[in-house]
């Protein structure tokens, strides 16, 4: 019977509320559990029954990290109000004098006499009487955390994850923003599904760069594809949303988006999608693993420009059409007036050459979709590209005091989390690492590597780092371990050599935000 009785506590749903999107987000409750115990009439003595359920729910707290418990007695209408309410005192208190005897803490447990004043069925029948004549138990609760690293990310993941930055555009307008860390994001007006002139509302841009390895960490991102090794000039992320609902590009459109880098970026570099894995039911995204897939032939473009080359482009002009209102310029070209310029040549007064300017002209306001090779309308395109060339000046120039060598320029025609990867290679002998722990369900492991870029995840079931020799001996590492346990993070983080005998790991256990603090050491 209490067997039985423990099933039935298990398979009752929980719940949870939650606001659409849009509206501010309330508090969300507790998952609460309720049932009730009923008596004969006049009797506040426990049957066998009750007893057994309540040593079921008993039995059960065990599974919960905390709980809360409210023992609710009630009574029928027979006999005077008074006793009724002396009545269902005395059964709410038989309730709570089991569960001290066994042992639960008196300050989980709080008692609720409510007479014959919460009827839950008519006093006109005996039917209806004797289910009056009961005692409800209600639990509000938090389960355990199973002993996995879906439970790690789960529980510490939102203090570790990289913050975002949030923007709000209007619709239909050309707009370059600039996140945090000096990323520069590229949004025509018209790159939207839906979004027209007639739109009203602000469209909420989301933005998140992590060019550091304490950042790609926290966010759970990793330098793979396919089990391969690549090395990474930085991964951003970008979202749309209008009204509480995401917004998707257009097919044949595409956004901008200039990283800034302290080096050149290196030739072979592609650009990489990122999706992340399922992972477990009810599970935050950005908790989950991420695969990365290369996606620079699907109407994606990737280039690289100095600091010099942008600052020249960007300083070009001003041009005799930059001044030209909308309405203006329309009327001009009504009467067949023609502009002043080529949209591919250097106006008066620029520094660069030529072809230095077509190349950039067309490489970053041509990739996002307009075509200067044949113009239709040459004002049209001068006009856009000045915008942009303005727009990216002056955002910019707050960068200017950074110790920046270069632009990585991508135009991307999807939204998510995007990659600049190159494939590792080296003619170096390789080998692997191996660990005195063996991967579980709970235990994580990674390699950074900062001199070539790279941050490997354990893609093995063994004791060894990788299932095949892929890393060249002799390079210097950091080796991340992470572990979830009953409850508590635990991490270990040493400098290693590839190629050293097995590593003893030796856990310590830490807040989720004194484990970001650590992380900031693979940045050094």
């Amino acid at each position: 019977m209490k067997k039985n009785l423990l099933i039935v506590l298990l398979s009752i749903s929980s719940f949870c509320m939650a606001q659409k999107g849009g509206k501010k987000k309330s508090a969300t409750p507790p998952p609460t559990y309720q049932k009730s115990i009923f008596f004969e009439s006049g009797k506040h003595e426990l049957t066998d029954s009750a007893k057994g359920f309540v040593m079921a729910i008993i039995d059960s707290l065990t599974q919960y990290s905390s709980f809360q418990i409210f023992v609710k007695g009630n009574t029928d209408n027979t006999g005077d109000s008074i006793k009724n309410q002396k009545l269902s005192e005395d059964r709410s208190l038989k309730v709570k004098e089991l569960m001290l005897a066994s042992g639960v803490d008196e300050k989980y447990i709080t008692i609720n006499s409510l007479g014959e004043n919460a009827p839950i069925a008519s006093n006109e029948t005996e039917d209806g009487k004797r289910m009056n004549r009961r005692v409800d138990i209600i639990i509000n609760y938090t389960r355990k955390l199973p002993d996995s690293l879906f439970s790690f990310w789960q529980k510490c993941g939102g203090q570790l994850h990289n913050s975002l930055t949030k923007h709000c555009i209007k619709p239909f307008r050309d707009t370059v923003i600039v996140g945090s860390q000096g990323t520069l994001f590229m949004i025509p007006g018209t790159a939207f599904v839906g979004v027209t002139a007639k739109t009203k509302g602000c469209i909420e841009i989301v933005v998140k760069e992590d060019f550091l390895f304490s950042e790609m960490l926290a966010d759970r991102l990793t330098s793979t594809a396919m089990g391969k090794p690549f090395s990474t000039s930085g991964m951003v992320y970008i979202m749309a949303s209008l009204n509480g609902a995401n917004l998707q590009l257009k097919p044949k459109m595409k956004i901008g988006i200039l990283m800034p880098q302290t080096e050149r970026m290196p030739s072979g570099t592609l650009l990489y999608e990122g999706e992340r894995e399922k992972g477990e039911k009810n599970s935050n995204p950005e908790d989950n693993a991420i695969n990365w897939k290369d996606y620079q032939k699907n109407m994606s473009v990737l280039e690289s420009y100095t600091r010099k080359d942008l600052n020249d482009w960007v300083g070009c002009g001003p041009q005799p059409y930059e001044r030209c209102p909308l309405f203006f310029c329309k009327i001009a070209r009504f009467f067949g007036k023609k502009p002043n310029g080529d949209p591919l040549k250097p106006p008066t007064g620029c520094s660069m050459e030529e072809a230095d300017f077509a190349r950039l002209q067309q490489g970053i306001v041509g990739a996002l979709g307009f075509n200067f090779k044949n113009p239709k309308d040459k004002l049209g395109l001068m006009l856009i590209a000045e915008n942009w060339r303005v727009q990216i000046k002056d955002n910019a120039s707050q960068l200017n005091n950074r110790d920046l060598a270069s632009w990585a320029f991508a135009a991307s025609n999807k939204l998510g989390w995007i990659n600049c990867d190159r494939l590792y290679t080296n003619k170096e002998e390789k080998t692997n690492v191996s660990i005195d722990v063996a991967p579980q369900k709970n235990v994580d492991f990674y390699l950074v590597f900062k001199q070539e870029k790279m941050l490997l995840p354990q893609i093995t079931e063994g004791k060894d780092f990788t299932k095949d020799k892929i890393i060249p001996k002799g390079l210097q590492a950091k080796l991340v371990v992470l572990k979830y346990e009953k409850g508590q993070p635990y991490y270990f983080i040493k400098d290693i050599t590839i190629g050293d005998p097995q590593i003893h790991v030796e856990f310590k256990a830490a807040s989720p935000a004194e484990i970001k603090e650590a992380f900031k050491v693979l940045d050094n």
